[in-house]
């Protein structure tokens, strides 16, 4: 077997196309690493909205027990019912 390329040099060069396909990997890397930086800004800010809510529902659970009033509490997404279809 013979390597495609003699040198690193070469390798880079590409035959005159290494411009175009370095900036290529470079704009798909990028992109990856922005897409990988946004989805989990956007998945800690959902987190701490949840959190947020969360903390509200069970302060409002306590206000109306104290005032005697009952209501259906809200449950933690684990604690979902699985047993329906």
């Amino acid at each position: 077997m013979t390597p495609a390329f003699n040198s690193v040099s070469a390798f880079l060069a590409m035959g005159g196309y290494g411009p175009y396909v370095w900036t290529c990997y470079g704009a798909f890397c990028g992109c990856l690493g922005l897409l990988t930086w946004l989805s989990v800004r956007r998945r800690r800010a959902v987190e701490a909205s949840v959190r947020r809510l969360w903390r509200l529902a069970e302060a409002g659970e306590s206000e109306q027990a104290s005032r005697g009033e009952s209501r259906p509490t809200a449950r933690p997404f684990r604690q979902v019912d699985q047993t329906r279809p």
